[in-house]
């Protein structure tokens, strides 16, 4: 083991967040590349709690990754990591409070009669430190386990209780209209409103479901955004890929023909301000199926009992 006093030690694990952002950065434009993206929205679908530049670093060093948790949490589902695997690299946040203590006309800390300090101002920082996760094909965890369903035909069981999430997450009820002016689904700002094309196939229409709730998630009137029609486009559709991919229902493969036509351009900071917003909305949509999936659980539990 190497011994290393308390400086050497800190310019280490400084120099270990360099390295991880120039990895990062590397990550991003990698990403610009619409096959990569591609693969980095598939990522987030199965690890949506993640942050987008986690994601990004995850895929930067396992491009194979699909199903990835942290030491602690592999071991709370009874699976242990293989022998030998070196973990995957993310930035992990941490919590910090700084206490600033009353000071007498001297300039010392203050006590007060019973000789304690005196508590001034109490501030909270955040700040990262490199952790490490495992993705699945590093332990022995059985991956049909925690493989995602698939959808096998075009119907789809449990339509109406999607579409029900959907609306709660929105805040919307949706309008199905037969006559949609040639488009499946449109969000109105103005009126906040979804309508949706009726009598589309399942798939198309869960999909064209989420495409627009993450519009009206995304870009509702007064959010200040100035994007074009283009940009809109491609966070709403990256949204529906991520959540019809966890949610085991196939989306139109073919979007990505002109999600690559944003994709490929240069302007690396506004891709990653999409790609942070598309992260958010993409979790906050899941998180709420999550909640669904959790209830229904306990329900089960109860009833066993």
């Amino acid at each position: 083991m190497n011994n290393y006093n308390k400086e050497d030690y800190k310019k280490i694990k400084e120099q270990e967040k360099e390295d991880l952002k120039n990895v990062l950065n590397d990550g991003i434009k990698k990403a610009l590349e619409s096959d990569r993206y591609k693969q980095f929205l598939y990522l987030m679908s199965k690890c949506h709690n993640y942050s987008y530049t986690n994601t990004l670093l995850i895929l930067s060093q396992n491009e194979n990754a699909s199903i990835v948790k942290s030491f602690t949490d592999w071991k709370k589902d009874g699976v242990s990591i293989n022998k030998n695997e070196k973990g995957i690299k993310i930035f992990c946040p941490v919590k910090q409070k700084f206490i600033e203590y009353e000071k007498d006309d001297k300039g010392r800390i203050a006590l007060d009669e019973n000789g304690n300090k005196i508590e001034k101002n109490i501030t909270e920082r955040t700040t990262f430190k490199v952790g490490r996760v495992f993705d699945i094909s590093q332990t022995n965890a059985d991956k049909e386990k925690y493989e995602l369903k698939k959808e096998s035909n075009e119907k789809i069981k449990n339509k109406k209780q999607v579409i029900s999430r959907l609306e709660k997450v929105s805040g919307i009820k949706f309008e199905f209209k037969k006559d949609l002016n040639n488009v499946n689904g449109m969000f109105i700002p103005d009126t906040k409103e979804i309508k949706i094309k009726a009598d589309m196939g399942d798939i198309k229409t869960i999909s064209t479901c989420v495409h627009e709730v993450a519009h009206s998630l995304l870009h509702f009137k007064g959010n200040n955004l100035k994007l074009s029609k283009k940009q809109k486009e491609f966070e709403a559709e990256s949204v529906a890929f991520v959540v019809c991919k966890n949610l085991g229902i196939k989306s139109e493969e073919n979007n990505f023909l002109y999600l690559a036509n944003w994709v490929g351009n240069d302007d690396i900071s506004e891709f990653k301000n999409s790609m942070e917003r598309i992260q958010k909305v993409s979790n906050q949509i899941l998180k709420e199926f999550d909640r669904k999936k959790s209830k229904n659980k306990v329900k089960s539990q109860e009833l066993e009992i």
